[in-house]
């Protein structure tokens, strides 16, 4: 907001309320179970109907949105996440 107050030109600051997101961990075992793949929900198949795969990773996190999933890498997730779970 003090950044914005400075601007020299109209600007409009817009916030969004707080999304309450699950997450399941990629944990070894699931791995070893077969999950190694996935398609995040938001991407589109190719000309030939084929859709792009996530190669997944012991750590990483599929995050639900809306009524799919999408990956977040391990580090990424702890830099940008905040859940009950995670000690501060």
């Amino acid at each position: 907001a003090h950044r914005m107050a400075r601007e020299k030109r109209d600007l409009l600051l817009v916030t969004s309320a707080q999304e309450n997101r699950r997450c399941v961990e990629v944990t070894q075992e699931l791995y070893n179970k077969g999950l190694v793949a996935w398609i995040d929900n938001w991407v589109s198949p190719d000309e030939m109907g084929n859709y792009p795969v996530t190669l997944l990773h012991v750590g990483d996190r599929l995050v639900q949105s809306g009524d799919g999933f999408y990956c977040v890498r391990q580090n990424v997730y702890l830099q940008t996440y905040m859940d009950e779970t995670m000690k501060q």
